[in-house]
């Protein structure tokens, strides 16, 4: 009590009221807070300035980096980098927060798309040329051909198309001579024609044919030379043999070295002479008809009949000489049922039928003449025609020359001649008998 008596009194003297004094209080306050408020704006307003242009550093040297960013884009473009100048531009857009360079930005993101198809498009190109090159190494030309007209749609016909336009025509050339000499050798190998298929086979080579082609195609090059002296020498062992006269023993041989040599140029030119030979066969000597002795004819000859009654329905188309023994020795027959007993039809041949009896037999079933003629010629000397069921002689076309022949006793006409083609010259001959007329023409003839 003693002590805050003093204070008071202390107070007193001094004059302060403690009104006074609080008032002072509050002043001192007030002050101190000002001061500190303003002590603390100072403080923000420096803190302020320091993260203003810390800001502003912080933005130049995001706009360095963007800078620098959008060159390392252009130098990647230049250089074809496309992904790494995707990623230069994509970091550039992050970095550009207030869309300085959004301009810019797009400008390079079209350049990139322009690069990016720009590199795709020489990428197909040079799969499309690496596959063209490859299938014309292996000489596939039809699909060759088919890239190439791709290739030069894409590539506008640039260089390098008309580099492989020219490698592809080359090859297209190369192979068509190929072909051409290949099927040329094949063509001479079958026509046995030994040059030409050396000339072929050395044109094959030049053109660099694969080796296995070639290889057979030396093969049968040497086979064909290799016949065609085996050839030689059996038809000069045959020349020998030939006397000028037909041989069935000859032509034998030559068919059987044709068999198995093949049909080479010599041997057919052999054959064909042997054949042009005068060809008789003799009846029964050789074979034991008339009929297959005709058969046997190749392109004609003559047929020799002996002693004997021969039956025969035999239709003519070869010049052929009959000869027998005698009218009367030799006789050939004919029910004439099925067709004459001898009918020629070869408008541009001539045969001859001597020395021999033709007789019919006259019935109801005999249809037709023993002689039917029906174009070319036909010489009948010392034939005796008789007993036919129809004409003894009919001619519808062509000539027929009959000298010192006997026509008697035929059911028709001895000679019937009909048609504006048909003639007969008959010399020192007779007809006697006959049914309807010795010798009948009309319509013509």
């Amino acid at each position: 009590m003693k002590k805050n008596s003093s204070w008071q009194n202390w107070y007193n003297v001094q004059g302060f009221s403690k009104a006074r004094l609080l008032l002072v209080f509050l002043l001192v306050i007030v002050a101190g807070v000002g001061v500190f408020f303003k002590l603390r704006r100072g403080a923000l307003d420096r803190t302020r300035q320091v993260q203003v242009e810390r800001a502003a550093q912080i933005q130049l040297a995001l706009r360095k980096d963007v800078q620098l960013c959008l060159i390392q884009v252009q130098t990647h473009l230049e250089l074809e980098e496309v992904d790494e100048a995707t990623r230069e531009l994509r970091r550039a857009s992050i970095l550009d927060s207030n869309s300085e360079f959004s301009t810019k930005v797009h400008e390079l993101k079209i350049r990139i798309f322009q690069n990016k198809q720009a590199i795709a498009h020489r990428i197909e190109l040079e799969k499309l040329r690496s596959s063209i090159l490859a299938l014309l190494e292996v000489e596939q030309l039809n699909d060759a051909s088919e890239l190439l007209l791709k290739y030069s749609k894409l590539a506008e016909q640039d260089v390098a198309y008309l580099a492989l336009k020219e490698k592809h025509d080359t090859a297209v050339q190369r192979r068509q001579q190929i072909e051409e000499n290949s099927e040329g050798f094949s063509t001479a190998i079958t026509s046995w024609a030994e040059t030409q298929a050396a000339q072929h086979l050395s044109a094959l080579r030049r053109l660099e044919t694969p080796p296995e082609e070639l290889a057979e195609m030396a093969r049968q090059l040497d086979q064909l030379r290799k016949v065609d002296r085996i050839v030689t020498s059996v038809v000069q062992g045959i020349q020998l043999k030939d006397s000028g006269e037909y041989s069935a023993h000859l032509l034998e041989d030559v068919e059987s070295e044709i068999k198995r040599l093949g049909e080479h140029p010599k041997l057919i030119l052999m054959h064909q002479k042997l054949l042009s030979h005068p060809q008789v066969v003799r009846v029964p000597a050789d074979v034991p008809t008339l009929d297959e002795a005709y058969s046997l004819l190749q392109k004609g000859g003559t047929i020799v009949l002996g002693e004997g009654v021969f039956y025969v329905e035999l239709e003519i188309n070869k010049s052929v000489v009959i000869k027998g023994a005698g009218v009367g020795v030799t006789i050939i027959e004919s029910r004439t049922v099925n067709g004459s007993g001898l009918h020629f039809f070869h408008p541009k041949k001539t045969s001859k039928v001597s020395h021999l009896s033709l007789r019919g037999f006259i019935s109801d079933a005999g249809k037709y003449p023993l002689i039917l003629h029906r174009g070319g010629r036909l010489d009948l000397s010392h034939v005796e025609i008789s007993g036919s069921a129809n004409h003894g002689v009919a001619v519808s076309g062509g000539l027929v020359k009959i000298d010192h022949c006997r026509f008697s006793g035929n059911h028709w006409d001895g000679l019937a001649v009909f048609g504006p083609t048909s003639r007969a010259q008959v010399k020192d001959s007779s007809f006697q008998e006959n049914a309807d007329h010795g010798v009948d023409v009309w319509g013509g003839a």
